[in-house]
């Protein structure tokens, strides 16, 4: 039997337990992309009669921004929720030891059974979307050739224009997918249940872009001439997979509200951008799994140095928070000392609580005292650094 016959077995074997995820996606998609356009279009009334062309570019005008910008948070809704879906259910196997082994012990390589999994999690989204968006266009096709027709507008272009923001959608839609869901496969292959795929999920997807938040809160309470422009999110987004695909859907949509060659290139570079991190996460969740030993199943995270990373990130983003929280809560007394408590409390909270996380062991909290020493003493020397001024800003 050839390997292209036991990837296609694979895939027939892996779809018959996925037949739930495939109806719930053809519902959210077929409610949300060509019942969405015929309910909005329900409530477009127009005189045919007295239509001229400026109206008429204005109705359809409506009709474009539908595929930019209403579809952005319909059909993107349920790509990013189909996504997690299909990221957290998809390799269910590998959280279960009786199943990870059966698995397993078929003659098909691990790179095969990967790709078998990956690809259908990926048509079980795109398949149903795809088809749903062609439904749509074709619908809107009839509304654009009812508009022209009375307003004496080319039809010709307007379908052309339809397509061509159907076609910007479909492929801003499926980056941000792609984006998600390797991101979920990631944190899938680096644990051993689903309370770790969860937790390891959180911080890898929004981390970067907490830390980079919280640094703007110290910047505005103790810097009275900050200026919050002078900090540029658009680079630090990109570190946050999860906050970033939003972030490439609502690019979608300024890009059509204005079109000089600066938004164009700002939307462009935001797709290969994301485009490039989802292929990098896809190739890093594929990596995980060759390595992945069987007996992770039901356990924690056995990763040393991703988890270090993870509980770093969390504990000084905990001690900022405590820092903030204490201080607030205090008022104008002793705020540096208080400060330091919280700081300490919720930092040292953090890393310990992670720590029986990734372990799933309640006599682990203290089991890296070093490490959780020089996490609460980075989130402390931030935190000291805005308040003293230490550069001084």
């Amino acid at each position: 039997m050839t390997s292209k016959h036991l990837f296609f077995k694979a895939m027939r074997e892996d779809m018959r337990h996925k037949y739930w995820m495939l109806a719930l996606s053809c519902i959210g998609n077929f409610l949300f992309i060509p019942v969405a356009w015929l309910i909005m279009i329900n409530n477009v009334n127009f005189d045919n009669f007295n239509l001229t062309p400026d109206r008429a570019l204005r109705y359809l005008n409506d009709g474009y921004e539908f595929y930019a910008d209403v579809l952005m948070i319909l059909a993107g809704g349920v790509a990013l929720a189909g996504a997690l879906i299909v990221g957290l259910f998809g390799f269910r196997y590998v959280f279960h030891k009786n199943m990870v082994d059966t698995w397993h012990s078929l003659p098909i390589k691990r790179t095969t059974l990967f790709g078998a999994c990956w690809l259908n999690g990926f048509l079980i989204w795109f398949i149903p979307f795809l088809v749903a968006m062609i439904l749509s266009v074709m619908l809107s096709s009839g509304y654009v050739l009812e508009v022209c027709s009375y307003g004496g507008v080319s039809s010709l272009s307007a379908i052309g224009v339809v397509c061509k923001e159907a076609v910007i959608s479909i492929f801003a839609l499926a980056v941000a997918f792609l984006l998600v869901y390797n991101t979920v496969l990631f944190a899938v292959m680096l644990s051993g249940n689903i309370l770790n795929t969860l937790v390891s999920l959180g911080i890898i997807g929004f981390s970067v872009i907490g830390i980079y938040g919280l640094s703007v809160v110290f910047f505005e309470s103790y810097m009275n001439t900050f200026y919050s422009n002078a900090l540029n999110w658009s680079k630090v987004v990109y570190g946050s997979p999860l906050f970033s695909s939003g972030c490439l859907l609502f690019a979608r949509a300024e890009y059509f509200a204005s079109e000089p060659m600066e938004r164009i290139w700002q939307f462009g570079s935001c797709v290969l951008i994301n485009l490039l991190i989802a292929v990098g996460l896809g190739i890093g969740a594929w990596y995980l799994y060759q390595k992945r030993s069987s007996e992770l199943a039901e356990q924690g995270i056995k990763n040393k140095p991703l988890i270090a990373l993870m509980k770093l990130l969390v504990g000084v983003v905990g001690g900022m928070c405590g820092w903030l929280l204490f201080v607030a809560l205090t008022g104008n007394g002793y705020n540096e000392i208080w400060g330091l408590f919280g700081c300490i409390l919720v930092s040292v909270l953090t890393f310990g609580i992670l720590d029986i996380i990734f372990h799933m062991d309640f006599k682990v909290f203290f089991k890296h005292k070093i490490q959780m020493a020089v996490t609460t003493v980075l989130a402390m020397v931030i935190c000291l650094a805005f308040c003293g001024d230490w550069f001084g800003y």
